[in-house]
């Protein structure tokens, strides 16, 4: 019985440490340095192990977090030239996509993480001018890899043991050269996802595996780009049921527009407006995640703020500023929602008219207040601040610090995300007389239960899963002090 006590207060007081995002230390995954440094990425898997990688002069490097410490970085490449992009997977493998010159010709080149070590580079595309890979996988070790070769889509797999790769005749898309652009790839199980831009209009393809081997599905033209000057910027998002989501830009003549789109039973819905219905409008590219429940949130910058619309398994909800940015069309934000509709969003940001990483943490439908996530030197040089999260909440956002004088680093954030528990008294209006209860809400920390205290005197118990509760016939007068507990 003694030692059942001690377990439980062990529990009691762990959680809580962790519990807000932004205030996690920053951490330092390089050293201050004159090198050119770009494309930061970061993931994060189910175990609580971390990937980052960055290009850093021309080298591709990465470190891995195992669980309690950044191990030292290490070279994968020392020909990446752009376009860096990993994935990884709950088994502690990654992969890594590049592009191996700075101009044409050039070609893809990929790596496999082992959960050690990075393998040697290897090829997967032919030498012509490719641009934009993109890379996407699952936890049983096989990889989807895309990119743009003359204005075409061609695609690589990874089946677990070998690549098999395109040779300079064979396209995921059309033939003919349609001025195509901005590929995206999302992978769960055995279903990936792929949709590019024609320039004028969006098309996507889906892709699964059964006992007959893969198969592509018909190219879906998801819009005809009526109206438009350009279509771009894709993001696309899948689940475990195969529904998947995609949002893009779509620039018309009288302003810009962000746009979802949702693929449900092999047919894609007809494009959605989500952005602010504001002309002339400008915005930055979007990103999407979407979960097993069916709910989606998306992400993108506007003239001077952050905005979010989110997918409730209904209907998209109006857009909501979330956050300040300076309005660069260059920039690109991040979004990941977990099966919790616990998110984190991260973009650069201003703090003052200074370029900063910020990130912003929802739960329970709520935004919370975006937080500045960099330190107070410099400002951040990175257009993105990659972020991700796990089923524990746990979140990651990685980004590049200009330090001034030339020098800059990678820095990052591991943690919790911001949602604190919040208390919000309201009042319940009778014929003959008001109640005031007081509503609690919190963000779930993959707990057995949920345990609440009032005044230091045990409420209730709740099971994990529970994101609020009302307590009822409380005073106006008197000050009520909560605490919760998350039990494993």
């Amino acid at each position: 019985m003694k030692k059942m006590v001690l377990s439980f207060l062990l529990m009691l007081f762990f959680y809580p440490v962790f519990a807000n995002f932004h205030k996690a230390p920053i951490t330092d995954l390089t050293n201050p340095s004159t090198d050119s440094l770009k494309d930061p990425c970061a993931k994060i898997n189910e175990r609580g192990n971390a990937l980052a990688a960055w290009i850093s002069s021309n080298k591709l490097m990465s470190r891995y977090y195992n669980g309690t410490a950044w191990l030292p970085a290490v070279q994968i490449s020392d020909k990446a030239f752009g376009d860096a992009q990993i994935c990884f997977d709950d088994s502690n493998r990654g992969f890594a996509v590049w592009r191996n010159t700075s101009g044409a010709p050039s070609q893809v080149q990929a790596s496999m993480f082992n959960g050690t070590t990075w393998s040697t580079p290897e090829n997967i595309s032919v030498v012509e001018d490719v641009r934009q890979p993109r890379i996407a996988c699952n936890n049983a070790g096989e990889a989807v890899a895309v990119w743009m070769l003359e204005g075409k889509v061609q695609s690589a797999t990874f089946n677990g043991t070998t690549w098999t790769t395109p040779d300079g005749n064979t396209f995921i898309s059309e033939t003919i050269n349609d001025s195509r652009k901005d590929p995206a790839v999302a992978m769960v199980g055995s279903s990936a996802v792929v949709a590019w831009s024609n320039f004028f209009d969006l098309v996507a393809r889906a892709r699964f595996s059964s006992n007959s081997g893969v198969t592509w599905q018909p190219i879906q033209t998801i819009t005809d780009g009526t109206n438009s000057t350009e279509i771009d910027s894709t993001a696309v998002d899948i689940n475990a049921a195969g529904m998947a989501v995609v949002v893009f830009r779509n620039t018309k003549l009288v302003g810009q527009f962000i746009q979802a789109s949702l693929l449900i039973n092999g047919q894609w819905s007809i494009p959605e407006t989500i952005s602010f219905d504001q002309i002339p409008l400008l915005v930055s590219a979007p990103d999407v995640s979407i979960n097993d429940n069916g709910k989606a949130l998306a992400v993108f910058g506007g003239p001077s703020s952050q905005v979010a619309s989110f997918f409730d398994g209904t209907q998209w909800t109006s857009p909501q500023t979330i956050g300040t940015t300076l309005g660069s069309l260059t920039d690109f934000s991040r979004v990941v929602l977990n099966n919790w509709d616990v998110a984190i969003g991260t973009w650069k940001g201003a703090c003052d008219n200074i370029l900063c990483a910020t990130g912003a943490a929802f739960a329970n439908g709520v935004w919370c207040p975006a937080q500045k996530l960099s330190g107070s030197e410099g400002q951040t040089g990175s257009n993105v601040v990659p972020s991700d999260m796990n089923e524990s909440n746990q979140g990651i956002a990685l980004w590049i610090q200009d330090l001034g004088g030339g020098m800059s680093q990678v820095q990052t954030r591991f943690g919790f995300p911001a949602f604190a528990p919040q208390v919000i008294q309201c009042l319940n209006r009778f014929p003959t007389q008001g109640e005031y209860f007081n509503r609690l809400s919190w963000m779930p920390m993959n707990s057995k239960q949920v345990r609440i205290q009032r005044n230091e005197q045990h409420l209730v118990t709740l099971p994990g899963s529970s994101k609020s509760y009302v307590d009822h016939n409380r005073s106006a007068a008197e000050q009520d002090s909560y605490s919760i507990f998350f039990l494993n």
